[in-house]
Formats: structure tokens, C-alpha cells, sequence
């Protein structure tokens, strides 16, 4: 049988696509247990599927586990400190679900926080571009096309101190019901050989095996379902008489019985090198795991590890000849060593699990360490993150905790993390004391929701992306790096370095840090408005010295030599690279740009913001970065329609401009926009009829196959029947490729990864290039 070139094109196309969509299009739920704590009184409920291009049709929809966690409150225990939390952090909440697709999904996602309607609805890292296309009130819809960590706040406007959030962040307000997707690329994806629990050298855990042969496992195997590390009956327990009667009093009094405990109220020391602890989908365990002193070690799987039936601080190592009171509080425990929660040595490796409220720093770990797709929640202070030490690579986390996320003192790299800090917290602290090197390196990451509140950076404080409060005088780091970073929503700090005197310390330098290409879509300041300046100051023998910020762009306007006195808290004197603050013992900083500065112009009418504000209703970008734009109805008020470049993309209510973008991201910007939104009188509810793979897809009124785009997303080259041509589009409309010439494939490797509209003169289909 002969068929026509154009109808042979479509049909392998066709093929292709299902094929791809059969090994690509799936949600993976987890077998969670419904025993768990965690997943108790959720105040979100989330289900996903999937979409078949290929028939334009849904999947069944699919209930995700909600996990809730909640502050502890141990405030009472005779033994241990207390529970480490801020009094406004004590009504908090955070539901998360934890799960893995590929292909496209649609998530619908319902808050069960009041009966109220929110006002609007908000997902961060806006810069992700995710965009929900139906919200009511109560749900919202969004697509994704690639697994992402991000969070979904409701918004319910002037009442949503009363509702959604607190009023203790300077008049301003911190989310007080959280809610974030963790999706992951399916366990198959994960660069890791997934583990058969009847392979020789794997031995599933089980309180009848005994804890000699667990210890002597290659793999120790978590499987679906709690297991509580305390419940095993080889644990470690002091015996006779010498017991207090509370049977919560089984603690080691010296460090030979600590060092000699190898499960020890829950914490499992490892017995080997290389041996690996694997925590299958659905896998919860109560209980930590150490390896510090041991090389090679692994934790990874798609489990969560947890101390949420642990006190704070409750693991705790007596120092050497020294003997600790079984009967003595928290209180004079001055001769012990507080423990890390799993605390691992040179060559560790963390993946794909999730940690959550750890009873002291979470994952520390040596050199050459691997930490990939991992996810940290926590509310205390000393919930600290990762901190891994030199050469070592970090690779897509998310992390919610309320104490420092990294150390930035050792060469090491973090690259496309989301980061939501807690008001206690710096994201790269540079270091307690003055330990480390320098070289540590930061990258396309993304801050959100910070709870930061300070006005200016007191002595020892936690604040920021740069968090230098706790360094000490003689301390000696150089050459960090910060680039691609962006700050979503108020934040005060970039920079806040405070060197504190240590006596007769050696002489120190802070040296030679790079920040480029950072964004801020609000001015530097506190949540009530108060504008804060970034802080730079060393000592007599410990300058802040060679510091370049290349491309900052703070609320929209380029930071340069001429302006940087309304950022930074600095009297430099001399020029731009030769310079000197003296009473700041500062000198030597540049602030420069590169490449074009475009601008975006924007109008806006009605009641309603948009962010960032720039000046002169006008805001700088720096030619092949991809700003954000995100804009704001204030309460009572709607998006009533979008233009960029005097084409309208939405408008309320008609159905040939449904491309509502509560935030356009700008890829590539290589030339001047203009921008205009009309904000109105209503509700911002709105349900539109987007095609879930195509926006506003018309079809030939000779061809009514559908139009379809391969592979989606795509790596170099996607392919598609362009009759007559192509453009492809970024979002928000800017031409970045085009061709009238007629073709099947188009070599897309100069795009950066986001995502982009592939238009013909009849079709117009939304791909990712990633």
C-alpha cells in the first residue's frame, strides 16, 4: 500500500509519540502506609493525572498521599533542651506529597484551611512558569511537565493573617499552612541500580532479624510500610538498677558505652565501608543512621527517614573520661557532644530521599560526597540541612528548615536547589568560627517564601543567601561563587557579613566572591516595606576584600557603582574596583554588568501590582537572562487581561485569549517589551479552556489530525509537520527561532531549558526543552 509522504510523516510521528508517552507518561503514588502519623488531619487534598497528547485525553485521576508535619513540643522532658522552636512557629503546618511522574500531568490541588474562598492562588519558583488554569477558591489546576519541587500557597487577601498566615514577621506574613509538591523523574531515572530485596548482599530489615545480620549487610533494605528503629529488640539498653523508672532513661553515661552501641535509641551505626541503606517507595522509618568515620556510604530510595518520635538533641555523646549522670537534665549536660542526625564520611552519597525533622543537623558529611533529588523539612533551630565537605556535588534539593542550609566554607557545588528559609537560617553560611577554604559555589537556585524579619544583621545572626554573622576574625575563604540565583517575595538579605573578633586571632580575608546574575523580584526589605541595606563588614587584620557583583538586579533595576549606596550599607571611596571603606574594613568591590540591558516597560490600570516595580515603570534585564514578571490583583480584584507587545494574550472571559500567565517569564531576552495588564472589579477565579498539550490550538480546516510535537520535552531536536514554516516562541511571545521554509525537524539546542510555543500558521503547541 502506498501512502503520501505527509501521510506517512503523521503517522510515525503518531507512533513515535505513543511509544514515548507509553514509556514516558506515568505517576508513580508510593505505597504509603495508612498507619502513619504523619498523615493525620492534612489540610490539603491533591490528586494528579495523566494526559495523552496523542488522543488528547486524561488518565484516571490519582489520590496522592498527603503528609502533615507539624512542629514538636517537647518543652517538658526532664532530659533534652526543649523543642527549639520560635513561639510564632508553633501553629504552623506543612503538607506535603512525595511522589514521581513523567510525560505531562495535570495536579489539582484543594485547601481544606477554611471554608472561605482564597483570593488567588500562588506557585513558586514562579520563575518555573507552572500556571494553573482553573481556581475557584477552594482548587486549582496546573500543569507539569517535568518533576519539580515547588509550593502552592492560597492567598486569601486582607483576612489571610486570620487564615493562612501570622502577623509575627514585621507586620508582614509568613505562610502558616504550607503546602509543597515533591515530584521526582520515576525511580528507574535515578541513576541509581535499584536494589532486590532477595539479591545476595541485601537484607531486609525486621525486628526478627537479628541486628548482627542486618549490620552485616551490603544493602540494608527498608520496604514499604513504618518501621521504628527504637522498636527493634537488639537495641542498646542499660539494665538492672541502675534504670531510672522512667523507661525513657536508657542513656549512655560515658563514650565507651556510646561508641560500643551500634543501635542506640534509635540510631543505627553502620558497620562497614560502603555498605548503603536503601528506603523502598512507601519505606517510612523512624530513627537515624551513622557513618561518620566510615567511607562510601549510601542512604538513598524514595523513603522518608525521620526523628519525629525523637526529642531534640536526644542523641548525645559524652566526652572522653568523662561520666554523665543517667538522672541529670539537659540542663548540665556540659560534658557531651550533641550528635547529627545521619551523619556520614568521605564518599557519602544521599539520594532521592526525604528527611524530615531531624533531632539535630541533618546530613553532614565528608569529602566527595554525592547529594542528589533529596528533600529536608524541618522547625527547629540546629535543623540544619546538608553539609557536605570538600569536592563534594549537590544537585536539585528542596529544603524548609529553620536553621543553616549549607556551609559555605569548603570548595563544593549546589546547583538547582528551592530553598525556603525560616527566619533563622542562612542558605550559605560561611561558617562557624573561621574554618574552611573558600571555593564553595552556588547555582541556579531559587529562594521563596524567606521568613527573614531582621532590619539590619546583629551579632551572630542567621540571615541570607551570603550569611557571614557567625564568622569569626582570622577566617580565611575566597573565591565563592553565586550565580543564577533569584529571590521570590520580600526578602532583606543578599549579603549580611558581620566578621566577630576572636582575641588574638591570625590575620583573615574574606576574598574574591563573585555574585552574578542575581535577581530579586522585591526591594531588599522586610515584610512590612522597611527598606534594609546589605551588609559588608570585616575587621582590623580580616577585610572584606575583592568582592565583584556582576548583574544584580534588585526590584528591576540594575545595581551599578553610581546607585550602589541604595543597596549596600557602604561608603566606598575611590572607583568602581578600587575602593575602600575603612570603617567597614571593606574595599576593593565592583559592581559591573555584561552583556545588553534591556528593558521591559509595563503599564498597568485598575487595582493591582506588578512585580518587579523597577523605575519609571520600567524594568532592566540583562540581555540573555529570562527575567519574571508576576502580576498581583489586590483583593477583590482580577486580571482582566494581559498584553506583551501590543499583542493581547488574555483577556476575562473570551475564549480566544486564554493565555493567563500570573507570571511571564521572558526567556532569553534579546530586545525590548512592553507589558500592559488591566486589573478589575471581581473575583479571580476564572476556568479556561486550554488544551492541556497545546495553547489556543486551532486545527487545518483540511487536516484534523492533531498537532503534535516530538519528543516532548526535548533534549536537541523536536519534530513536528511545519508545512510552511515555523516560529518558535518564548512565552511570553518573543520570536527566537523561525524559518519559511518547510520541515519536520528543528534543531531547538540554542534554547535555553524552559519552556516554548512552536507556532505554524495554523497551530500553535506548548514543548519543553530540557
Amino acid at each position: 500500500m502506498m501512502i503520501s509522504t505527509k501521510t506517512f510523516f503523521k503517522f510515525l510521528i503518531c507512533a513515535l509519540f505513543l511509544n514515548t508517552f507509553n514509556a514516558f507518561s506515568q505517576i508513580d503514588t508510593y505505597a504509603w502506609p495508612e498507619t502513619s502519623d504523619l498523615g493525620s488531619d492534612s489540610k490539603y487534598e491533591v490528586k494528579a493525572r495523566t494526559y495523552d497528547a496523542s488522543s488528547q485525553t486524561y488518565g484516571e485521576w490519582k489520590y496522592l498521599t498527603e503528609f502533615l508535619s507539624v512542629p514538636r513540643n517537647y518543652t517538658t522532658h526532664w532530659k533534652t533542651e526543649g523543642d527549639g522552636l520560635r513561639a510564632e512557629m508553633r501553629d504552623r503546618t506543612l503538607t506535603f506529597v512525595m511522589f514521581a511522574f513523567s510525560g505531562t500531568i495535570e495536579l489539582e490541588v484543594t485547601q481544606k484551611i477554611s471554608t472561605s474562598n482564597a483570593q488567588r492562588v500562588e506557585i513558586a519558583p514562579k520563575a518555573f512558569g507552572i500556571v494553573p488554569h482553573f481556581f475557584d477558591g477552594k482548587t486549582v489546576r496546573f500543569r507539569m511537565d517535568k518533576p519539580e519541587y515547588i509550593s502552592v500557597n492560597f492567598d486569601f487577601g486582607s483576612s489571610d493573617r486570620t487564615i493562612n498566615g501570622d502577623g509575627d514577621r514585621k507586620n508582614g506574613k509568613n505562610i502558616k499552612n504550607g503546602m509543597v509538591i515533591l515530584a521526582d523523574n520515576p525511580e528507574t531515572q535515578a541513576g541509581y541500580t535499584i536494589p532486590n530485596p532477595t539479591d545476595p548482599g541485601v537484607v531486609v530489615w525486621s525486628n526478627s532479624t537479628p541486628l548482627s545480620t542486618i549490620r552485616n549487610a551490603n544493602i540494608i533494605y527498608f520496604p514499604p510500610g513504618e518501621t521504628n528503629l527504637k522498636d527493634h529488640p537488639d537495641r542498646w539498653e542499660r539494665n538492672g538498677s541502675d534504670l531510672k523508672a522512667d523507661a525513657d532513661a536508657n542513656w549512655v553515661r560515658n563514650s565507651t558505652e556510646y561508641d560500643n552501641a551500634p543501635l542506640y535509641r534509635g540510631r543505627l551505626f553502620l558497620a562497614k565501608d560502603g555498605q548503603k541503606v536503601y528506603l523502598a517507595p512507601g519505606a517510612i522509618v523512624y530513627g537515624g543512621i551513622h557513618a561518620n568515620g566510615r567511607s562510601n556510604n549510601a542512604i538513598f530510595g524514595r523513603g522518608i527517614m525521620t526523628a519525629r518520635k525523637h526529642l531534640l538533641h536526644e542523641i548525645f555523646r559524652p566526652l572522653p573520661g568523662v561520666t554523665v549522670a543517667y538522672d541529670a537534665p539537659y540542663t548540665n549536660q556540659t560534658n557531651t557532644n550533641k550528635r547529627a542526625y545521619c551523619e556520614f564520611g568521605n564518599g557519602a552519597n544521599f539520594n532521592g530521599v526525604l528527611f524530615l525533622e531531624a533531632w539535630h543537623h541533618t546530613c553532614p558529611s565528608g569529602q566527595n560526597s554525592t547529594i542528589k533529588d533529596i528533600k529536608i523539612i524541618g522547625w527547629c533551630y540546629n535543623n540544619d540541612g546538608i553539609r557536605p565537605s570538600a569536592n563534594s556535588v549537590v544537585d536539585r534539593v528542596f529544603i524548609k528548615t529553620n536553621d543553616d542550609y549549607d556551609y559555605a566554607r569548603d570548595k563544593h557545588t549546589v546547583s538547582n536547589g528551592v530553598f525556603w528559609p525560616g527566619n533563622n537560617c542562612g542558605v550559605g553560611m560561611l561558617g562557624w568560627g573561621d574554618l574552611g577554604s573558600g571555593y564553595a559555589e552556588y547555582r541556579n537556585c531559587n529562594i521563596i517564601n524567606a521568613e527573614w524579619d531582621e532590619y539590619t544583621i546583629a551579632a551572630k545572626g542567621n540571615v541570607g543567601l551570603i550569611s557571614g554573622g557567625q564568622s569569626d576574625e582570622g577566617i580565611k575563604l575566597q573565591n565563592n561563587i553565586y550565580q543564577n540565583i533569584q529571590f521570590e517575595n520580600p526578602t532583606n538579605f543578599l549579603a549580611a557579613v558581620l566578621i566577630e573578633p576572636a582575641g588574638a586571632a591570625p590575620a583573615g580575608f574574606l576574598k574574591n566572591f563573585l555574585i552574578k546574575n542575581v535577581s530579586t523580584e522585591f526591594p531588599f526589605q522586610t515584610p512590612d516595606g522597611t527598606k534594609c541595606l546589605q551588609e559588608m563588614q570585616g575587621l582590623n587584620n580580616t577585610w572584606v576584600e575583592g568582592w565583584t557583583y556582576t548583574n544584580l538586579i534588585v526590584d528591576g533595576n540594575l545595581v551599578t557603582w553610581d546607585n550602589h549606596k541604595d543597596y549596600f550599607a557602604l561608603n566606598l571611596v575611590g572607583t568602581n574596583g578600587v575602593n575602600s571603606d575603612d570603617a567597614k574594613r571593606c574595599r576593593n568591590i565592583t559592581f559591573n554588568s555584561e552583556g545588553v540591558v534591556y528593558n521591559i516597560t509595563y503599564n498597568t490600570t485598575g487595582n493591582g501590582t506588578l512585580r518587579p516595580v523597577g523605575k519609571n515603570n520600567s524594568i532592566q534585564a540583562i540581555g540573555g537572562q529570562s527575567p519574571m514578571i508576576s502580576f498581583n490583583p489586590a483583593t477583590g480584584n482580577r486580571i482582566q487581561s494581559i498584553t506583551i507587545d501590543n499583542q493581547l494574550i488574555y483577556e476575562y472571559g473570551n475564549p480566544s485569549y486564554t493565555m493567563r500567565e500570573p507570571a511571564i517569564v521572558f526567556q532569553n531576552i534579546n530586545t525590548n517589551h512592553t507589558v500592559d495588564v488591566v486589573f478589575a472589579s471581581g473575583a479571580d477565579t476564572y476556568d479556561l479552556p486550554i488544551n492541556f498539550a497545546t495553547l489556543s490550538v486551532k486545527k487545518n480546516d483540511n487536516d484534523q489530525e492533531p498537532f503534535i510535537v516530538y519528543p516532548n520535552p526535548a533534549k536537541s531536536k523536536i519534530y513536528a509537520d511545519c508545512k510552511n514554516g515555523y516560529k518558535i516562541l518564548s512565552i511570553s511571545g518573543q520570536i527566537l527561532l523561525q524559518s519559511s521554509l518547510p520541515t519536520s525537524e528543528i534543531d531547538i539546542s540554542s534554547l535555553s531549558d524552559g519552556i516554548y510555543l512552536l507556532k505554524t500558521e495554523t497551530q500553535l503547541s506548548k514543548f519543553t526543552k530540557k
